[in-house]
């Protein structure tokens, strides 16, 4: 069975409850949640990944991650063109250039 990472509550983001890849490629500013240009100090970075930990403390073992996502996508209601998952990054960037509307919801699965 895989480790989960979660963070403490009371703590909040860290390097202790971090898994070791991201640890690994992360600067200390990704970790700073009063910084609205880090991944998790705006409402949206924050929000998706407190409503992640969520998911996977009530999730059933082997879940696919991607369910988490469409649900989050889904509930925020952004609508993601079919086959949006499986592109690389520079598909994700030609989808970007054609509409600019797209951005939001691709910037969440990037």
């Amino acid at each position: 069975m895989s480790t989960i990472y979660l963070d403490d509550e009371d703590e909040g983001l860290a390097r202790e409850t971090s898994h070791p890849r991201f640890v690994e490629l992360a600067p200390d500013s990704f970790y700073d949640e009063s910084d609205e240009f880090s991944p998790f100090g705006n409402d949206d970075g924050n929000d998706a990944l407190r409503s992640m930990e969520e998911w996977f403390e009530d999730r059933e073992p082997g879940t696919d991650p991607i369910e988490f996502l469409e649900e989050l996508l889904d509930e925020w209601d952004l609508d993601v063109p079919e086959g949006a998952f499986d592109l690389d990054h520079a598909g994700l960037v030609e989808l970007v250039t054609r509409d600019e509307d797209l951005e939001r919801p691709l910037v969440g699965i990037a």
